[in-house]
């Protein structure tokens, strides 16, 4: 049976972009619970800033750099669990989405980081992020066009 080349584009499009959501998402909800475990006051999360096109979590904590370096690595980790995840429990057929996940939250903590890590290390996550991402995509696309059919 010959494959739909574009309803199968469509569907990895479409998970792609719901997984990426739900890492920014987690990502977010890491901070805000580091936050909390730090005592610090959660305000608000902002998944879409209309303004600037960026998603951040408000709080009222202590100003300390060793505050900041913990609430910015709790997106970080938060969203590793989220593609260890992916990867353990195959919610769908393909743990490859799990190199998605960790690209995309690559991608998103180096925002967070820049200030700890530096342009080198800032530029360093974007493009495994990106490479992460790219890998992904690749070994789907190739095992949902060209696998072998069951």
């Amino acid at each position: 049976m010959k494959k739909n080349l574009l309803r199968e584009f469509f569907f990895i499009a479409l998970i792609s972009v719901s997984i990426s959501l739900a890492t920014i998402v987690v990502h977010e909800l890491g901070h805000f619970f580091a936050g909390i475990s730090e005592k610090c006051d959660p305000m608000k999360i902002i998944l879409i800033d209309s303004y600037g096109m960026k998603t951040y979590t408000e709080m009222e904590c202590p100003e300390t750099k060793n505050l900041a370096i913990k609430i910015s690595f709790g997106g970080l980790f938060t969203g590793t669990l989220f593609a260890l995840l992916f990867y353990i429990v195959p919610v769908t057929q393909d743990r490859y989405f799990s190199l998605i996940v960790l690209g995309f939250n690559f991608i998103i903590s180096s925002y967070d980081l820049l200030s700890f890590i530096g342009y080198v290390g800032f530029s360093a996550l974007i493009l495994l992020g990106g490479f992460l991402i790219t890998l992904g995509e690749v070994f789907i696309i190739d095992k949902k066009l060209f696998g072998e059919e069951k």
